[in-house]
């Protein structure tokens, strides 16, 4: 099932390097224990239309404290 969602994705940007792994338990401390071999960690960040500034969620928040690698946190829609 994950091959089928990223498929399109590695379509549209051959180039960039994707490693496809599943594991079981917290998204943050997952994430967390991925960044020691990743070149970037690319996180999105909730939209907030009624409070002023970012809006992080506890994966995020997580990452920003313990992130092994640089870390990118994007808006979402």
């Amino acid at each position: 099932m994950l091959a089928t969602v990223v498929s399109p994705l590695r379509e549209a940007h051959p180039r960039v390097a994707v490693e496809e792994r599943v594991v079981q338990g917290g998204a943050g401390a997952a994430l967390v224990s991925a960044s020691w071999d990743a070149g970037l960690v690319v996180v999105g960040r909730h939209p907030s239309p009624h409070h002023f500034g970012p809006r992080l969620g506890h994966t995020a928040i997580a990452l920003l404290h313990h992130a092994h690698a640089p870390l990118l946190v994007v808006p979402s829609d």
